[in-house]
């Protein structure tokens, strides 16, 4: 019970912040992964138990809720409810640490390595680069797409 009231207190929403409570409700359940309160194959409580605790609407809720299943880091089952998906994929949340460079495994190799960029553009963040990034709906990103080959 003392971790679900946790969850609950770190769940939820301030009136000081600007976005709105399904944007805070899914960055809020985004970090609760992130920062391991919620681990692979956990279960969340029920959506209408969650919005009673939180103060909020069952729509705000699912709404919250769907935009994490949209990027992969929930599954919806039947009749099991939802919960944190497996193979949450954490790329962008890896430690600098443990990164590798392309350039520096190919040299390591023998080989020489080469890049062709694909796209290259700034545009404003869509919801699922906002939500990991953590950014707001109006930030823009750069967007760079590029092939790496030997």
């Amino acid at each position: 019970m003392d971790d679900t009231n946790n969850l609950i207190n770190f769940l939820m929403p301030s009136n000081d912040r600007p976005d709105s409570l399904y944007k805070q409700l899914s960055k809020s359940l985004n970090r609760a992964i992130q920062q391991g309160l919620l681990t692979p194959g956990d279960a969340l409580m029920p959506e209408r138990e969650l919005a009673s605790r939180l103060n909020m609407s069952r729509i705000t809720v699912r709404k919250a809720i769907d935009q994490l299943v949209e990027i992969g880091l929930l599954t919806k089952r039947q009749g099991a409810g939802t919960i944190v998906a497996e193979s949450v994929d954490l790329v962008l949340h890896k430690s600098l640490s443990s990164l590798n460079s392309f350039t520096a495994d190919m040299k390591k190799r023998g080989l020489e390595s080469y890049s062709r960029t694909i796209l290259r553009e700034e545009g404003k963040a869509s919801s699922k680069e906002a939500l990991i990034l953590n950014l707001g709906e109006d930030d823009y990103v750069h967007r760079l797409n590029r092939v790496r080959y030997w």
